[in-house]
């Protein structure tokens, strides 16, 4: 029992040691500032050395041609990557290791890192000595960032600055949503970017419901440890990509970036203001002007989902996710039909399907005030404050 508790107070020690508190106090005295970042987008400042960034996004979002693009630049060195304004400071000698853990060796995996190499300007087949790559698809989740220490040990960086990217990060680990694996790997990344001349850039995928949240217990946590956290989604089922910096610890936080891949292009270019201006036109239904729009089209009618997303699509020039999302807000709030006398009901039909009509109400929901409002009966007496809900 005494060499165990002698044992215990070493390590306790060696960590008291590691906090390297008179390091601290050497640097503040020495009048130490934020780093300058190593590479900027579109003039803002973005990455920053040894830091923790991340690229979110949702399914067929292009995050991973953004990472392309990204360590397409480090690859380059000190060049400008024009079509996405992209410029890296000369301040280290880069070197790119990309992680894969979703593409197939055989042809996906060579064929996105031979564009990636097509996109620094090198030529075609050309195999750049600061790039290295290996893929992950084929090791056990429980070795693989085993693997990725083992790798990093043996590649000789000496005088490189090296940029990490883990694409995809939740592939890592063996659950996403398993809060000791979630803190062990970030203590791991954060190992590296303390100790080694080493700078992480991971991808995730976020949530497929919609909330722009970055996937899983890994995804909440990373976005708290990164510096720089972008989101990558596709808009209104167009071709715009909407780049939105989610968080930036070191600067000031940009505005969002409309980008486009060029049709048989191998680059992300900067969309133009037309195009911005009608991506923008397509706005929120007003659910005011949908219960007018359901009041005459679905009174004596049931219509299913897919034909009512068609019909209301085609009215208001709205996208499929942004006409589901109304329909959705309309159902759980009915105030708008209501008050003229009707609700809209939903039934399940085949294969999970649903469909939906109109109930004509025996009582009329008129406004009492702006927020609340009431129910009328025939006889024009106020029968119940408060909206009557979903039929």
């Amino acid at each position: 029992m005494q060499l165990l508790k002698g044992a215990k107070q070493e390590v306790i020690k060696e960590s008291v040691d590691y906090l390297k508190e008179r390091q601290i106090e050497y640097l503040i005295a020495q009048g130490i500032k934020y780093p300058e970042p190593i590479l900027t987008f579109n003039d803002h400042h973005y990455i920053f050395p040894y830091t923790i960034n991340l690229i979110q996004g949702g399914f067929g979002a292009n995050k991973s041609f953004f990472a392309a693009h990204m360590a397409a630049t480090f690859l380059s060195g000190s060049m400008r990557l024009t079509s996405l304004n992209m410029v890296v400071a000369p301040k280290f000698d880069y070197m790119v290791v990309y992680i894969d853990t979703e593409r197939s060796i055989r042809d996906h995996l060579p064929a996105a890192m031979g564009q990636m190499i097509r996109i620094a300007g090198y030529p075609e087949k050309f195999k750049p000595k600061n790039l290295r790559t290996i893929s992950l698809k084929n090791v056990p989740r429980l070795n693989r960032l085993e693997t990725i220490k083992t790798f990093l040990n043996r590649i000789k960086y000496a005088g490189k600055h090296i940029i990490l990217i883990l694409d995809v990060i939740t592939d890592c680990m063996k659950s996403f949503n398993d809060l000791g694996e979630t803190n062990s790997l970030l203590d791991e990344l954060n190992t590296l970017i303390e100790n080694e001349e080493i700078t992480v850039v991971a991808v995730i995928h976020e949530n497929p419901d919609g909330t722009k949240k970055a996937r899983g217990h890994i995804g909440t946590e990373i976005v708290n440890k990164s510096t720089t956290a972008v989101s990558i989604n596709l808009r209104n089922e167009s071709d715009i990509i909407i780049v939105k910096t989610i968080k930036n610890r070191l600067a000031r936080m940009p505005k969002e970036m409309y980008i486009k891949r060029l049709e048989n292009s191998e680059s992300l270019v900067f969309a133009d203001a037309l195009e911005i201006d009608q991506l923008n036109s397509k706005k929120n239904i007003k659910l005011t002007d949908l219960a007018e729009f359901l009041i005459e089209k679905l009174n004596g009618h049931e219509s299913s989902t897919v034909d009512l997303i068609t019909i209301i699509g085609e009215k208001f020039d709205s996208s499929s996710k942004t006409t589901r999302t109304a329909i959705n807000q309309l159902f759980d709030n009915q105030t708008y039909l209501n008050q003229n006398g009707f609700g809209l009901k939903k039934r399940k039909g085949e294969k999970n399907s649903n469909w939906y009509s109109l109930k004509k109400l025996d009582s009329i929901l008129i406004p009492a005030s702006d927020d609340i409002p009431c129910l009328v009966n025939s006889d024009n007496q106020t029968a119940d404050c408060k909206n009557i809900g979903s039929y």
